[in-house]
């Protein structure tokens, strides 16, 4: 009789932890790769917010998740996705996971937490609002390269309208903003949260250009970070911004619509 309480003991603990909760993931992540940027942010109501950039431009998402002890599926119903993407983590350490996308075997992320209390973060609209230094950082960065990118994308498309003739560079803002749909790309999201506007300019060399007689578009500086004072037109050699707002990076956005991150 007391061998089969033992066993039936054993049973029910063996079952019991193969049900056992997830540990939870609640709180906000964020990646260390400098060549490409996740910041994560999982809360308690079953809700999530997610910013990805690189050195080709950057996106939000926003939505549900449903969380298993080896997977999470994003059920992504706002920003710039849609549809659902079931992702698998590995708890490498207390506070750190290694993310990889099921769709895409090659990709996955390292990712911290920096806290275990999410607060919503609204990139291209002033940049982060969480507490902590290093993700609200890794956010206005990832962001700031978002607004060069999309602006050189809106002066591009805007090139398509008029001949291939870029906007003037002197009121680029005002002539791209039809395309880009947002005054909110034209502030560095760093100087946006400190209640300023600015931050960026097109290269002054550029104004009058045609995009047909660009011979190598790619290695153009367009649009780049300048000090908050500087004016919309500016000298990419001698003008663009020395003093990193974004731990050391300066974004620029080149004349065939990539953009990157330079050291300074």
């Amino acid at each position: 009789m007391g061998r089969c309480l033992i066993i039936v003991a054993f049973a029910f603990l063996f079952v019991s932890g193969c049900h056992r909760a997830p540990k939870p993931l609640v709180g906000d992540w964020a990646s260390n790769d400098p060549n490409e940027n996740m910041v994560l942010e999982m809360r308690p109501d079953g809700t999530f917010s997610m910013l990805v950039g690189n050195q080709v431009g950057a996106g939000m998402v926003t939505g549900t998740y449903d969380l298993t002890a080896n997977d999470f599926t994003l059920h992504m119903t706002g920003g710039q996705g849609g549809g659902n993407v079931t992702m698998s983590y590995k708890w490498v350490g207390p506070e750190e996971i290694d993310l990889s996308s099921k769709l895409d075997a090659g990709k996955s992320y390292r990712l911290k937490r920096f806290s275990t209390r999410p607060t919503a973060f609204t990139p291209g609209a002033g940049g982060s609002s969480a507490t902590n230094p290093a993700n609200e950082e890794l956010v206005q960065a990832t962001t700031c390269l978002s607004n060069v990118k999309q602006s050189c994308i809106a002066s591009l498309l805007y090139a398509q309208d008029y001949d291939q003739r870029l906007p003037d560079a002197t009121v680029w803002p005002d002539l791209t903003m039809a395309y880009s749909r947002t005054k909110a790309i034209y502030s560095c999201p760093t100087l946006q949260k400190a209640g300023k506007e600015g931050g960026y300019a097109m290269n002054s060399a550029l104004i009058d250009q045609r995009m047909n007689s660009l011979p190598n578009p790619q290695s153009v500086p367009m649009i780049f970070e300048v000090a908050e004072n500087a004016a919309l037109s500016a000298d990419p050699n001698s003008e663009m911004l020395n003093a990193s707002r974004h731990g050391g990076k300066v974004s620029v956005g080149y004349a065939d619509g990539h953009a990157g991150s330079l050291t300074k």
